[in-house]
């Protein structure tokens, strides 16, 4: 049975590295929030969004605008 000496010299298991495991929680975090965002958006109605919908809907296309839009573009509805 072969091992890979890189594995063995940092103790890791060779399937599942630190780096692996960082971009796994990042793609899902990544997702996540860009599906809240979209989901989000997609039931505020026009006057409970800062700015254009249509610039929100793009921006939320990537994680930093979804992020973005969750932060600062929706606003809180009025009680």
């Amino acid at each position: 049975m072969s091992t890979d000496p890189t594995t063995e010299a940092t103790g890791e298991d060779a399937r599942f590295s630190t780096t692996q495991k960082l971009k796994t929680a990042s793609s899902i975090l990544s997702i996540a929030a860009i599906t809240l965002a979209k989901r989000d958006l997609g039931t505020k109605d026009k006057s409970q969004v800062r700015g254009p919908s249509l610039l929100w809907r793009f921006a939320t296309s990537h994680p930093a605008g979804a992020l973005g839009y969750l932060v600062w573009g929706g606003r809180k509805p009025s009680a």
